[in-house]
Formats: C-alpha cells, sequence, structure tokens
C-alpha cells in the first residue's frame, strides 16, 4: 500500500525547522503533499514591508526551490482568503484543502498527516479520519524557533531562515559618489564587517577589460551594456549575501558616467529611475584626490561640478534613502556601518 502524507502551513517565512519537520514527515511516507495556506487577512495585518516579501508567489517558490531534487515531495496552494478563520472555518478550509489536492496532483488517497501541534488532533481525527496524524518535534528540540519569532526579528534571527528564503529579505545598499571618492575600497570594508558580499563596480572591469581603460570608446548601448551586467551581477549573490549586499556604484552612476562622457541613454535614465535600494550612501568629495587609469576630473573646480551634476541627478532620479558620507576615512567606514545597522534595527 502506498502511503501518502498530508503538511499545511503558511511557511511565513520558511525556516530551517520547517525544512527539517517536511523532511522527517517526507521520510515516512512514500508521498508527502506540502500545501501552502494563502490568507489575504493574514498578510494585511502584517508591518507592510512585511506583505510583500511574504507574498504566495515568494513561499512558493521557498518550497519549490528547497525540494527540487526530492521527488516524494510535491507543493501545492491552498487560497484560504475568503473563508473564516480556524476553527470557525475548519470544514471550509478542509473542502478547499481535498480540492487544491485533486485539482493539482490528481485522487490523492491521503493515509497520514502531520503537524507540530499535539492540539492539531481533534480537528484531523473530525476532518481527515482516513489519515494517522502523527506530531513531529511538539517541543522544537531540533530549532528552537518558530515563524512567528523568526518574522518578528528577521535580521536577529537569520540563522533561522531557510536558505531559499534569505535572498528575499537581503537589504541592498548602494554606494555612489564622484570619483575618487574611497567607493570601492568602502564597499570591501563593509563587506568584510557585516561577514556578507559585495559586488563590485562592473563598468570600471568592462572598460578595463573590453576598451583598455579607454573609456572614450565606450557608446551609449556599453553603458547600457554595463548596466544590465551590474544588475545581474547583484541577483546572482542576492542569493548568498549575509543580511544585506553592497553594491559598489548602481546604474545610476553608469548613466552619471556616459553624461559626463556626453553620451545619453533614454534607457539608461529608465533604469535609473526604476532602481530601488533600502540604503544609499553617498560618499561627499572632502578627501583628497587619488588619480588612475580612468579618472579624469581631479581638477578642484571640476571635480565639484561634477559633484553638483550627480546630485542633481540624484535629485532627478528621485533616489531615496540617501545618507551622506564624510570626513575622514575612519570617519567614512563608522558613519557607513552606522547606517547599516540602523537599516536592519541591529546594535553595533
Amino acid at each position: 500500500m502506498t502511503t501518502r502524507g498530508l503538511i499545511v502551513g503558511k511557511f511565513a517565512p520558511l525556516t530551517r525547522g520547517h525544512v527539517t519537520f517536511i523532511h522527517r514527515a517526507a521520510a515516512r511516507v512514500d508521498e508527502l503533499h506540502v500545501m501552502v495556506c494563502y490568507d489575504e487577512k493574514f498578510l494585511a495585518e502584517l508591518p507592510t514591508d512585511l506583505q510583500s516579501k511574504l507574498s504566495l508567489k515568494n513561499r512558493h517558490i521557498w518550497l519549490l526551490e528547497t525540494f527540487e531534487k526530492y521527488s516524494n515531495v510535491h507543493i501545492g496552494i491552498v487560497d484560504e482568503t475568503l473563508i473564516k478563520e480556524y476553527p470557525e472555518g475548519a470544514a471550509e478550509f478542509t473542502k478547499l484543502v481535498r480540492k487544491s489536492l485533486s485539482e493539482e496532483f490528481g485522487e490523492v488517497m491521503l493515509t497520514h498527516t502531520f503537524s507540530s501541534e499535539p492540539s492539531y488532533d481533534s480537528y484531523f481525527r473530525q476532518f481527515f479520519p482516513e489519515t494517522k496524524h502523527e506530531v513531529i518535534d511538539p517541543e522544537r528540540q531540533l530549532v528552537k524557533i518558530s515563524a512567528t519569532e523568526v518574522r518578528s526579528s528577521l535580521y536577529h534571527n537569520w540563522q533561522y531562515l531557510a536558505q531559499s528564503a534569505r535572498k528575499d529579505f537581503v537589504k541592498s545598499v548602494a554606494i555612489i559618489g564622484c570619483e575618487s571618492t574611497g567607493k570601492s575600497t568602502l564597499a570591501k570594508q563593509l563587506a568584510d564587517h557585516f561577514s556578507t558580499l559585495y559586488v563590485p563596480e562592473v563598468g570600471r572591469v568592462i572598460c578595463e577589460a573590453e576598451f583598455y581603460s579607454h573609456e572614450e570608446y565606450m557608446a551609449a548601448q556599453d553603458y547600457v551594456d554595463v548596466a544590465f551586467a551590474h544588475k545581474e551581477a547583484e541577483r546572482q549573490k542576492k542569493k548568498l549575501a549575509n543580511k544585506l549586499l553592497i553594491s559598489d556604484t548602481n546604474n545610476l552612476i553608469t548613466e552619471f558616467s556616459a553624461l559626463c562622457m556626453g553620451k545619453k541613454s533614454n534607457l539608461l535614465a529608465l533604469m535609473s529611475r526604476a532602481e530601488k535600494y533600502d540604503l544609499v550612501l553617498y560618499t561627499d568629495i572632502d578627501v583628497s584626490w587619488v588619480g588612475d587609469n580612468l579618472r579624469r576630473n581631479g581638477d578642484p573646480g571640476r571635480r565639484t561640478e561634477t559633484d553638483a551634476m550627480l546630485r542633481k541627478l540624484c535629485d532627478e532620479r528621485k533616489v531615496e534613502h540617501i545618507v551622506h558620507i564624510n570626513g575622514t576615512y575612519e570617519q567614512r567606514l563608522l558613519k557607513a556601518i552606522t547606517a547599516i545597522n540602523n537599516l536592519l534595527g541591529v546594535t553595533s
């Protein structure tokens, strides 16, 4: 006889506890069906910044990604938005679960139901009488925290988030500013301090590798290519970042560089307006100029002029969450660390 189990849950967010629970249940049956419960009423009660992060799409994908390689684990969806909450909506909820199982996986003859709550036994005996209800780790001995606790302080409880969920909670930090204001050094220092990753200045890498540091040879389309490459680098590194991802420059700086070279692109302008960061660190020009093979605006007058151009562009592109970083290099580092700690809601 083929044994088939059922787990229902919100997985908001998906935690290491959920993952271990599902693995243990899957080891007890031939097939395991995990149903993600979606309820707009539940989402509406959460802080605004969490509502989009805990969307049905995200929660579904986290589970699909986590259990992609497990052929006996099947992930489905139950939308319970239009029914009453438990326990009043128990009967309607059961009908939705059975209907969703049938629509997504065909006729499923369940033999087991799983939860981590002994109090759910009466529900399963009444509404899934054909199954054996098994309670797994009710004391949470393996992972001693609930999804509610994780959700209440995500960055303090980061280690409990499932790996597949982390990328959607990574905070994005961009460092912008004119030439020779310490952006690249600061990006590396912050990545080291917070034990995370940073995205290097993609435009510099491409200009040096493909144009041998002759930026004057770059066309408007080349800057567009840089912008797309930078976004792809951010997307990939976000998957592995620890709480935050530091970006050495962004698409606005790519557009600014193009404008400084007399190259205008409507697409770059659109990309600059569209990009959003949780924090933007603007490095001011109150440090000494250090030249290299790409920098060309070292004259004090020209430096002041380009800084004014960049500030104006930030206003025009409606860049949000800007913190100005100035002073000595040590002061800049400390100010940036403080700004990021405030972003994460943690103490230094």
